[in-house]
């Protein structure tokens, strides 16, 4: 394997914490981990198993801010250039630009959290012309809003989350290319939890019923599966009386959806049903088909 650029890369966490040039390990080591892998699914994504890729960091370690600095070697980069640009430097350039280390003022994932505030894209017109994009907008939409690539950058920054550790920044020659602040990061905390937060109607399907009331039955909403408790005294008084529920019934209810974050940034996520509006048992609904199919 071969270095991907003979520039030296870096990230830093910075902020009167790491003045000393130290920051607890454990916490470093979520952030390293989230760099690494979110390189490694930016490529993954666009060049698929075509081109491997390993990220490593040395021994150097700056003090002031914590600076690490960042190697990323691959194979066969050249025989897949054509995904993004040809020819292979312009391919590895926007790779960088991508990930944070190279431009200034051109697009990066970080620059669109900021703006996004950690939201996903919705369509192109989200993708303002003053980003300098110099890549396909559906490659970039892609990555950016991978499931995975969201959680990794989210693992790459979550250092901001502790005390004292106000600033992540991405490298290149020692020159900051690209920065994300605490407040950048509390912003799409802060829109996370909005946008979890609700009340709705909506109809579940029942994959395991709970029968105490202080437990938490499991549904799929069609699209997730997820726990929630159940609070409403008459449905529980239907269950006492021998009302009986097996996996495939549905529920149409209020469910409450709320969302927190711990001292650490992990999010909690609790969902509570206070009124169940209507119940359909999945053996009722066969026998409606069976009826609807007779009078045909």
């Amino acid at each position: 394997m071969q270095e991907i650029t003979t520039e030296v890369l870096q990230i830093a966490y910075s902020g009167f914490a790491t003045t000393n040039g130290r920051m607890p390990m454990d916490v470093l080591g979520i952030g390293l981990r989230g760099q690494a892998l979110l390189i490694h699914r930016v490529f993954q994504i666009l060049y698929g198993d075509s081109v491997r890729v390993q990220v490593e960091v040395d021994a150097k370690f700056e003090t002031g801010s914590l600076i690490v600095p960042v190697h990323i070697l691959t194979d066969g980069i050249k025989a897949a250039e054509g995904i993004l640009t040809s020819p292979a430097v312009s391919a590895v350039s926007n790779l960088m630009q991508i990930l944070g280390f190279f431009g200034i003022s051109g697009v990066t994932l970080y620059k669109l959290f900021k703006r996004l505030k950690g939201r996903r894209i919705e369509k192109p017109q989200d993708i303002r012309p003053d980003l300098n994009i110099d890549i396909p907008v559906e490659f970039l939409i892609r990555i950016y809003n991978d499931a995975e690539v969201q959680a990794q950058l989210r693992k790459t920054i979550d250092p901001l989350h502790q005390t004292g550790i106000e600033e992540f920044q991405t490298r290149r020659e020692g020159i900051v290319i690209e920065r994300v602040l605490k407040s950048d990061l509390k912003a799409a905390d802060d829109a996370e939890l909005e946008d979890f937060t609700k009340d709705e109607e909506i109809t579940l399907d029942v994959e395991k019923a709970a029968w105490r009331r202080n437990l938490a039955w499991h549904f799929h909403d069609g699209t997730t599966s997820f726990d929630a408790k159940i609070d409403d005294d008459s449905f529980w008084k239907s269950v006492e009386r021998g009302e009986a529920f097996a996996d495939g019934d549905r529920l149409t209810v209020h469910l409450r959806t709320t969302a927190r974050r711990t001292r650490y940034g992990t999010l909690r996520v609790q969902r509570e049903i206070p009124t169940v509006l209507n119940v359909e048992h999945v053996k009722r609904r066969q026998q409606n088909l069976f009826e609807e199919g007779k009078e045909e």
